[in-house]
């Protein structure tokens, strides 16, 4: 009787983060990642509003490498690092760009040299045509 490797059923991690879709390996990479810092001293009633754009908010772009997608969630490297919990919008670059997707950060892994890894939820499903963009090239 040939012997088996098993060991019983894979426990899933502990945490508040669980992945809900598969993750599929992207066949194109290159994508932005967007966001805006926000004055601290920004008042209650302003915060969260849709215009961020206002006169003290800051936007920072950087270019990002995408490592992985789902229907529900994203694993980018970049150079910069947005704020723990901060909303953020995700786009493919490259011969045709796609539409933003917004997304909030669930974690960062610093590195002291080279590129952070950022992990990212979709606040709504990932668009159908980004994914097959992102997966099918």
């Amino acid at each position: 009787m040939p012997s088996s490797n098993r060991q019983g059923p894979v426990t899933p991690p502990p945490g508040p983060h669980l992945r809900r879709a598969t993750r599929y390996e992207p066949t194109r990479r290159e994508a932005c990642l967007s966001w805006w810092d926000l004055p601290a001293d920004l008042p209650a009633d302003l915060d969260g509003a849709d215009d961020a754009d206002g006169p003290d908010a800051e936007p920072h772009h950087h270019f990002a490498l995408l490592l992985d997608i789902s229907q529900t969630g994203a694993s980018v490297a970049l150079d910069e690092i947005p704020d723990a919990d901060s909303e953020v919008w995700l786009r493919l670059e490259g011969e045709s760009v796609t539409e933003w997707s917004s997304a909030n950060v669930v974690g960062v892994t610093s590195t002291a040299r080279g590129p952070h890894l950022v992990r990212l939820a979709f606040q709504s499903p990932c668009p159908f045509e980004t994914l097959r963009a992102a997966v099918c090239g």
